[in-house]
């Protein structure tokens, strides 16, 4: 058996509750058994971390387990309240103790600054609300001015989306969940109808979709967001 565990950092609230289990058969994380040998081992006991810096895990897969595990926050931290995301939670058969799995539970605000054509980006104190401005601000398109965040919780990646009304277009940003810092996503900027002015996202059943709101054209713009990337698909146009 081989020990599991990673670092925890912007944590203030407590209660972050951390879990490890084998993934069946099927692709996902269960406990007790499942049709064929050898029968996964249980999930472990919730680990509460009450503290940024290292963690470790109990160990749950053997060496001889292929299938791998999952990391996974059972319990979100509290007073003040946090939602807190993890990266490298999926793990292959181990051969090692493993250290990369990474918990971030802070929390980022993005505002555009249309006279210079660029986003600013702030880490956000999670007890009182105050703003520490994040490096320089990043490059968008032509008068940025609309924003819309993507920060659904079965995405690992959080994306903040940009309506550029001076260039017609809108930039997607995939967020580094532990810095805060923006990246641009495949093929940002994506065209838009004329003087795109307000944007939101919206969920179902296979995904997520964004919608642009074009002042200049009297339309709307539906794209489909790739969860994995942040790119978008436009799909329709209406007016």
């Amino acid at each position: 058996n081989y020990t599991v565990g990673g670092t925890v950092s912007g944590l203030v609230g407590s209660g972050l509750t951390l879990e490890i289990c084998p993934v069946t058969a099927g692709g996902g994380p269960r406990a007790g058994y499942y049709p064929g040998p050898p029968p996964p081992p249980p999930c472990t006991t919730g680990l509460q971390v009450g503290a940024n810096g290292a963690f470790t895990l109990d160990s749950a897969v053997p060496a001889s387990y292929s299938l791998g595990a999952v990391v996974s926050i059972t319990q979100q931290p509290t007073s003040p309240w946090q939602r807190c995301r993890i990266n490298n939670a999926r793990l292959s058969s181990p051969s090692a103790n493993d250290t990369s799995v990474t918990v971030s539970c802070t929390s980022f605000s993005y505002v555009t600054n249309a006279a210079d054509n660029t986003l600013s980006a702030y880490s956000v104190d999670p007890t009182t609300g105050a703003l520490a401005i994040i490096g320089t601000p990043i490059v968008a398109g032509v008068s940025p001015y609309a924003t819309a965040v993507l920060d659904f919780y079965r995405s690992i990646n959080r994306y903040v989306f940009v309506g550029n009304e001076g260039s017609n277009d809108v930039s997607a940003f995939v967020v580094d969940n532990t810095t805060g810092a923006l990246t641009a996503a495949p093929g940002s900027p994506y065209p838009a109808g004329k003087d795109p002015k307000a944007m939101a996202t919206m969920g179902y059943a296979d995904g997520w979709n964004l919608y642009v709101a074009n002042a200049g054209s009297d339309t709307v713009s539906g794209y489909s967001i790739d969860l994995n990337t942040g790119a978008l698909a436009e799909f329709s146009t209406i007016a």
